[in-house]
């Protein structure tokens, strides 16, 4: 780091270089930790060890998972690329800033007090959007974000506000300063809620009805709560990459200015847990009065656009400014990168290259399977690159290209542009409609929740099941029999579970227990009371998972009489505690057989 950055490291306090080694190490802890929860558990552990019982190295772990390895080195290289590269831009762009915020010393040791990195899913190499707070000498500190990619479309977007402030617009809308550069730029902080929110301002609705209509004009999409701040009675847009979004060739919506288009008013998809609301504004945001208020702001700004027109697209007109800009081209939901991402994840990807890039393979299944999405096969190679480095793939195309042009690849006259149009009384009309229509769903949506009763019979038939399966141990005790890892055969034996909460008769009881409360079926209490019955008498190590099943269990059944096994449990560990290290062995609270149960 050191070489990468040099003498730039000092502009750092000592709360943001702490800060930065935070975000390294959330980095990597993310791409490890299913690796160290499989090694964690009793079978994977063993596996892996080859019967033995110590903590394996790093150098162990990296020679079992070498692809796990691989990414933890790339993590560390994207690391130091990172922050030398966002130290050298904040370096050169200092005048600029520095004329903004009105800092007149130049850059010194310090001067960076806080860092936020991490604020989006990585691109181009793990970059992600940072907020930075810098400490100048005689000034007030001051919070800027730093985003690493394009933002013409952001500054264009905000000039525009700019602009319609001037024409008298009322109420006004407040604007983000922007700073755009070559593949970056920095723009003003800003804090609030994500989205848009219940609100006791009407003219905060008539703001966001305003926002919808610059959004509908500029063919705006998927406005998502994440791309949009609240702040006091102001609704901010802070992530334009979807302004200005063509359309596919072969993929044409049937009203390309469609004001649902925007993503800003309220919708639902359907998933496999019911539906998802994915709108701007959330369920429960607006009243009768506030969707009137909403409808009303989308035609103040349509009629504030129309006196203007010609003004406004003018050669060097406000909307010339996009023509200057890149959209973001997702050929698939940003979520299914990121699924995909927490999949290759797993051990059985991480031991060989080959099966690693396999699983990757799935990229292609939308390809097969979506004969529509055929166009982008093209980009299958960069969205592999980029996933096995862990980032989340990112194409951009310059504003009015018919061309996809990614590196080397080159896809012709995929995209159709839409030039901004205002809409004629009719199509406003309608628009108007469906805003008052479409917001007027939002509160009598009831949310989906999963019906009681349909997990509770779920988990009747596997307490069916357990009983049925359930062996006799005597002294009115119940066990039961499964695999289990033998790690000296390297294979897997049917014996009878152990005591423990994970896999063992523990966590039955606690499942039997749960049962009971739920149906009151007295029939459930003798069963996972026969279930704890069988190791009230233990002679092995007590861990966590025991006392956390014996407690609850203790309510859940109201059985006062095992407390007397807690307390015998409690004096147990005493004595292990004392015993374990004149038997040559180290007694451990940690996750394979501690507090944290098994």
């Amino acid at each position: 780091m050191s070489q990468s950055a040099g003498e730039q490291l000092a502009w750092l306090t000592a709360q943001a270089r702490q800060q930065l080694t935070t975000y390294l190490k959330e980095r990597l802890i993310a791409l490890a930790t299913p690796i160290l929860n499989y090694l964690a558990s009793g079978s994977g552990f063993l596996t892996e060890r080859g019967g033995a019982t110590d903590c394996p190295s790093v150098r162990e772990i990296s020679q079992a998972f070498p692809v796990l390895a691989r990414q933890l080195a790339t993590q560390v290289g994207q690391w130091v690329t990172e922050v030398a590269e966002f130290l050298q831009r904040f370096a050169t762009d200092w005048p600029l800033l520095a004329a903004h915020y009105g800092w007149t010393a130049a850059p010194a040791a310090g001067v960076i007090a806080v860092l936020w990195p991490g604020l989006s899913e990585p691109h181009a190499g793990g970059r992600t959007v940072w907020a930075v707070t810098v400490a100048a000498s005689g000034c007030p500190n001051a919070t800027v974000a730093y985003k690493p990619k394009d933002l013409h479309l952001d500054w264009a977007w905000n000039e525009l506000l700019a602009w319609c402030n001037t024409q008298g617009l009322t109420p006004r809308l407040d604007h983000l300063w922007t700073l755009p550069r070559t593949g970056y730029g920095w723009m003003a902080w800003a804090s609030g809620e994500p989205g848009v929110v219940a609100h006791n301002s009407e003219r905060y609705y008539q703001r966001v009805g305003m926002v919808l209509g610059l959004l509908h004009l500029l063919h705006a999409t998927d406005c998502h709560a994440e791309n949009l701040l609240t702040v006091g009675d102001q609704l901010l847009l802070v992530d334009a990459e979807m302004l200005c979004y063509p359309q596919v060739a072969g993929q044409e919506a049937a009203d390309p200015l469609d004001v649902l288009r925007t993503g800003l008013l309220p919708r639902w998809v359907e998933n496999a847990q019911g539906i998802a609301e994915i709108g701007g504004i959330s369920n429960g945001a607006l009243s009768d009065v506030m969707r009137e208020a909403i409808a009303t702001g989308y035609q103040q700004i349509q009629h504030c656009l129309a006196q203007r027109w010609q003004q406004l697209a003018a050669d060097a007109g406000p909307l010339a400014h996009f023509q200057k800009g890149a959209v973001r081209f997702g050929p698939r939901p940003t979520a299914a990168y990121l699924r995909l991402l927490a999949h290759l994840r797993q051990p059985a990807y991480l031991r060989n290259g080959v099966d690693f890039i396999i699983a990757a393979d799935q990229l292609a299944r939308t390809y097969l399977q979506h004969p529509a999405h055929a166009h982008c096969w093209p980009l299958l190679a960069q969205e592999r690159a980029a996933v096995a480095q862990g980032d989340v793939p990112r194409f951009t195309v310059p504003v009015n290209q018919r061309n996809l042009v990614v590196g080397q690849v080159r896809v012709e006259a995929i995209l159709q542009w839409t030039a901004p149009t205002l809409p004629s009384a009719t199509v406003q009309q309608q628009q108007r409609q469906l805003i008052i229509e479409s917001t007027a769903r939002a509160p009598y949506l009831a949310p989906v929740q999963p019906t009681g009763g349909a997990f509770l019979a779920q988990a009747l038939q596997l307490g069916e099941l357990l009983v049925q399966r359930a062996v006799p141990l005597g002294n009115d005790a119940l066990g039961w029999i499964a695999p289990q890892w033998q790690p000296r055969s390297g294979c897997w034996q049917h014996a009878l579970v152990g005591d423990d909460l994970y896999q063992g008769r523990a966590g039955i009881a606690l499942f039997l227990a749960a049962l009971y409360r739920a149906t009151g079926n007295s029939d459930w209490r003798d069963k996972a009371l026969a279930a704890l019955n069988s190791h009230a008498t233990t002679t092995s190590l007590v861990t966590g998972g025991q006392l956390y099943a014996y407690s609850q269990c203790a309510a859940l059944l109201d059985a006062p009489q095992l407390d007397h096994c807690l307390e015998q449990f409690t004096a147990q560990i005493l004595v292990d505690n004392e015993a374990t290290p004149r038997m040559g062995k180290t007694a451990s609270w940690g996750v394979l057989d501690g507090m944290a149960g098994h």
